[in-house]
């Protein structure tokens, strides 16, 4: 098998991933319950990235609502307060009955 896999739908990568179409990078959340369930298993153990993150996306102008920037620096207010612990990392995953 050869070529690239992209999806816009975690599920969608999920499930390509125990289909064995190769290593998926998702989000531990996302992750945990295929890994726990034998479907997944973790590789690259020592290499992590930080989950993405959010953008607020408005149109530029003068007047921004006060109601957009208050969501705005809520939203920056509570990321920034999110820890750096495992459930904040994207881990490598991978089937390994196809490996």
């Amino acid at each position: 098998m050869s070529g690239r896999f992209a999806a816009n739908e975690m599920q969608a990568v999920v499930a390509a991933a125990i289909a064995g179409y190769g290593i998926a990078q998702l989000p531990y959340q996302v992750a945990e319950a295929s890994v726990r369930g034998g479907r997944l298993r973790r590789v690259l153990g020592d290499y992590t990235t930080p989950v993405g993150g959010l953008y607020a996306v408005y149109p530029s102008s003068r007047h921004v609502s006060p109601l957009v920037k208050e969501f705005i620096e809520l939203a920056a207010e509570r990321l920034a307060a999110t820890g750096t612990g495992e459930d904040d990392k994207a881990v490598a995953v991978f089937n390994q009955s196809f490996g």
